[in-house]
C-alpha cells in the first residue's frame, strides 16, 4: 500500500511537471515568435520597479519561482503581494496538518490550504486556482478548432489525466475515473437544462462529490480484489 500511494506521488509531481514545463515553453514559444508582444498582466506593486520582459525572463530563478507557484499557466509578470502575510501562512499551515484524505477534504487541503500556503510564501498574487485554463485551450483556438470543440478536447484531456494518475501507479485500468468525468459533464448540462437556481446547483455539486470519490473506490476495491491473496497487499 506505502508502494502504491509513493507511486502514486511520484506520478503526480512528475505530471505536474511535465505540464508547467510544457506551458513555460509554449508561452515563451508566443513570444519568441511575435505571436504574444504584450508581458504585461495583472497589477503591478510596489515591490515591482519595472515589467519583465522576453528574453529578459529566461532566467534560472524565474523558472525555479513558476515551477514552485501553484499554478500551471506560466507568465512572464506574475500578480505579486508586497509582504508575506505570517498569519495567513501560519493559518494554511494549520490546515496542512490534518493528515485527512477523504475526497473533500483532500480538495481543501490541497487545491486551497497548500496552494494558498505555497503562494503566501511566494508572494504570488493569483489566488484563483480553479479559473485557470491550461495552455492547451488556446493553441488549439490558433490552430483553427471552434471554441466549443476546444472546450470538449481539453475537458477529455482533462478527464484522461485524471484516469492517468490513477490507473498507472495501480497499474491496471478501468476506465472508472474518465466514465465518471465524462458523465460528469453530461449531467451538469443536462440538469442545467432541466433545473435552474439553487436546486440545479446543489444536484451538480450532489454529483461532483460523489462521482469521483465513488469511481476511486471501485479501483480500489478492483486493486484489492486482484491482489488480496498477495503478501503485499494487507488490511491488518
Amino acid at each position: 500500500m506505502a508502494g502504491m500511494g509513493g507511486s502514486m506521488l511520484a506520478l503526480l509531481v512528475y505530471t505536474v511537471t511535465a505540464l508547467k514545463i510544457y506551458s513555460y515553453h509554449e508561452v515563451n514559444s508566443w513570444f519568441r515568435q511575435g505571436i504574444q508582444t504584450s508581458s504585461v498582466t495583472g497589477v503591478k506593486n510596489e515591490s515591482e520597479k519595472e515589467w519583465v520582459t522576453y528574453p529578459n525572463n529566461l532566467t534560472t530563478g524565474d523558472l525555479y519561482y513558476f515551477l514552485l507557484a501553484p499554478t500551471l499557466c506560466y507568465q512572464l509578470n506574475f500578480p505579486r503581494n508586497v509582504i508575506i502575510r505570517k498569519w495567513f501562512v501560519a493559518r494554511r499551515a494549520l490546515e496542512i496538518a490534518p493528515n485527512n484524505f477523504i475526497w473533500i477534504i483532500l480538495f481543501y487541503w490541497f487545491c486551497h490550504s497548500v496552494l494558498n500556503f505555497m503562494g503566501e510564501l511566494l508572494k504570488f498574487g493569483d489566488r484563483e486556482f480553479y479559473a485557470d485554463w491550461w495552455h492547451v485551450y488556446r493553441p488549439l483556438l490558433l490552430q483553427g478548432f471552434p471554441q466549443w470543440q476546444a472546450q470538449v478536447i481539453v475537458y477529455m484531456m482533462s478527464a484522461a489525466l485524471c484516469e492517468y494518475v490513477i490507473a498507472i501507479p495501480l497499474e491496471m485500468f478501468r476506465f472508472w475515473i474518465f466514465a465518471t468525468v465524462i458523465l460528469q459533464a453530461k449531467m451538469t448540462l443536462l440538469l442545467g437544462r432541466f433545473f435552474s437556481g439553487n436546486y440545479g446547483n446543489c444536484l451538480v455539486w450532489l454529483c461532483v462529490l460523489m462521482g469521483p470519490p465513488i469511481a476511486v473506490l471501485t479501483y480500489l476495491h478492483d486493486y484489492y480484489m486482484l491482489n488480496r491473496e498477495s503478501n503485499a497487499w494487507s488490511l491488518y
